[in-house]
């Protein structure tokens, strides 16, 4: 006969946050060598963080967790806590230099208890995966374009721009994909996508389709994100090099407005970088042809001397 069990308590407890991560381009989980921190603030009032906790990561699998974050120990214990009443961010960054850094927000404890799915975004120097077109930019912002003709200077590098690529049907049947990749520091992006599908009859060699790129840049709003972090994080009050490199909110870099993007220009100072434009002053996507397994550099154009363009992608963004 089977003895009777009597309920005497129930234990709960809840873990604080639990991130998962997936590779932009394959769309596959990403399940080592990540580093993924986390510091409360209050946005009302930031204040620099008195403590930094570090995530753990799942023994049997790619799931990141936070045992414990500070003001909610009750929470994680069972109580019930006003869902988002506390602010935390969150900082990734990937110690084998795949993936770029990132910066995101979440108000916790989550109304919906559930793991958040994080994507993550190639970094310029990251190895290519077999069968994934490599398309690459250095991106710098001007000055608006002033005179007749328009003239534009360049300022400096589009750091954290926003890529996206507009690619036509790809191998195996895939639909058309849009395709998002980002500019680190430097503004330099790579942006990987699977080759489009190639039609009977086309050899390999021969194989060649046109790709639709915009950008997307805000710089005062990177800014505005650069000061907080600075309050908030004090070794990068310390170091310019550090500020320039840490990441802005990934909310604030999905959220930037499409840039003016310069095709093609005339030189009218190499030195001090000021250039022509030919054209429309107001284009906000360019074409470029991809050609199979060959790596393609997106360049403003020089007008007259098409086999030597500019090193960088020219935009502008206020």
């Amino acid at each position: 006969m089977l003895a009777s069990l009597t309920h005497l308590e129930t234990i709960t407890y809840r873990a604080a946050l639990a991130l998962q991560f997936f590779d932009s381009a394959t769309g596959q989980a990403v399940t080592n060598g990540l580093r993924v921190r986390a510091w409360a603030f209050d946005p009302a009032a930031p204040r620099p963080a008195r403590r930094v906790d570090e995530a753990e990561k799942s023994p049997t699998g790619g799931v990141y967790g936070f045992r414990s974050l500070p003001g909610l120990g009750g929470y994680q214990m069972g109580e019930d806590v006003a869902a988002g009443s506390l602010a935390f961010l969150v900082y990734i960054e990937d110690g084998l230099g795949r993936f770029l850094p990132q910066t995101r927000r979440y108000d916790l404890p989550l109304a919906l208890a559930a793991v958040q799915q994080v994507t993550l975004f190639s970094s310029a120097g990251r190895p290519i995966p077999t069968g994934y077109a490599a398309i690459r930019v250095q991106l710098v912002r001007t000055t608006a374009p002033a005179g007749a003709p328009p003239a534009v200077t360049v300022v400096e590098p589009a750091r954290w721009a926003r890529v996206t690529l507009s690619v036509p049907p790809g191998s195996a049947g895939a639909p058309a994909g849009i395709f998002h990749g980002q500019a680190d520091s430097r503004g330099a992006a790579l942006i990987l996508a699977p080759y489009p599908l190639i039609a009977a009859g086309v050899l390999l060699d021969e194989a060649e389709w046109v790709i639709t790129v915009e950008v997307a840049h805000a710089p005062a709003a990177l800014a505005a994100d650069a000061t907080l972090l600075q309050r908030l994080l004090p070794e990068l009050a310390q170091d310019e090099l550090a500020r320039q490199r840490f990441p802005p909110l990934q909310t604030t870099v999905e959220a930037q407005p499409t840039a003016v993007l310069f095709g093609t220009v005339t030189v009218v100072d190499a030195q001090a970088q000021v250039y022509a434009v030919v054209g429309s002053p107001n284009v906000t996507q360019l074409d470029f042809d991809l050609s199979f397994g060959r790596a393609l550099t997106l360049r403003t154009q020089v007008d007259g001397d098409a086999g030597h363009p500019l090193s960088e992608l020219l935009i502008q963004s206020a």
